[in-house]
This record gives C-alpha cells, structure tokens and sequence, in this order.
C-alpha cells in the first residue's frame, strides 16, 4: 500500500551510524558542506556525542570548546537530522549575539527532554 499525496514519511534514523552516514553522504553531495563528525572540529570544539536517537531524528551533544577557559562549563545541545542527512540545531537556550556565553542546557537531562518534546511536536 503506498502512501498518498501529502503523507510523505519522515526518514527514522535507527542509531547514531545511520545518522553518520547519511550526514556523510550529504556532506559529500553538497559543495562547501563540512561532515558533522569530522573527528578534528569534534576534538576543536569539545563535543561528546550522546548515542541515544531521540524519535528517529534527534540527539544530544555537548561542547566544551578549549578557547573559553578551563572554567567554561559543558553545555548540551539537541540537534536534529533532516532527510537528506543534514544536521541542524533545533534551539540555542541562553543564546545571544552579544554574549560570551556559550549557548546550551546546563545538563544533559534537560537537553534529552527538550529532545523529547521535539520529536513529539514533529510527530
């Protein structure tokens, strides 16, 4: 039975390796497109990505860029994988152009809810 016009399906990505390589297929398809998990920006910008895939779509990472000082703390960020394998930040908490303060939620726990509620809204 095949769907009808306007009930497209969304890609559900099983685990963190779909993910990977649908991002790698996207990044080598588009010009100028970085891999997400380029082993060298991870390393740069201290990010530790959490193996749980959130409604087929999303996932949390944290950061905790070098540049900012040893009393930065860890910040999570929920980021979620389009169609195609693109890879997007669904919301920047405490985020402003004229602040120093890297963006993100204060813990994991928080980020995985906020991940929660977005998969559900997209259901």
């Amino acid at each position: 039975m095949s769907a009808g016009p306007g009930s497209a399906r969304k890609k559900h990505y099983a685990s963190l390796t779909h993910i990977k390589r649908a991002n790698k297929h996207w990044s080598e398809q588009v010009e100028g497109r970085a891999y997400w998990f380029d082993k060298a920006e991870l390393e740069f910008w201290g990010t530790r990505v959490h193996l749980e895939v959130i409604g087929g779509r999303f996932f949390v990472a944290s950061n905790k860029p070098g540049f900012g000082g040893e009393d930065d703390p860890r910040r999570y960020q929920v980021y979620r994988v389009d169609d195609d394998g693109r890879i997007e930040t669904v919301d920047r908490p405490g985020w402003h152009p004229a602040k120093s303060e890297w963006p993100g939620y204060e813990t994991a726990e928080a980020a995985k809810l906020a991940a929660q509620v977005a998969a559900s809204e997209e259901k």
